[in-house]
């Protein structure tokens, strides 16, 4: 179900189709503080609640883009966006 939802998303570019599987992903306190919402490319932009939390995100890319990559697919996230919505 997750590739079918990041399919959909990479056609229309509209991350908010991976909202679904994104708890299960990143874990509940994180998807209560962002969420997806733009995919173009390999670039995934996320909608976060505050600066704090973009800044938190930020320093954990790498292991959020790992968290990602199997249940994604290819072609895989190669760079994340933190976004505070505030």
């Amino acid at each position: 179900m997750p590739s079918a939802l990041a399919s959909l998303a990479r056609a229309s570019g509209n991350a908010r189709h991976l909202q679904p599987a994104w708890a299960r992903i990143v874990g509940p306190i994180i998807a209560r503080q962002a969420w997806p919402v733009l995919l173009k490319g390999d670039l995934l932009i996320i909608e976060v609640a505050s600066r704090q939390w973009a800044r938190e995100l930020a320093e954990r890319e790498a292991e959020i883009r790992a968290r990602l990559a199997p249940s994604l697919g290819k072609p895989s996230i190669s760079r994340l966006v933190f976004r505070a919505a505030e």
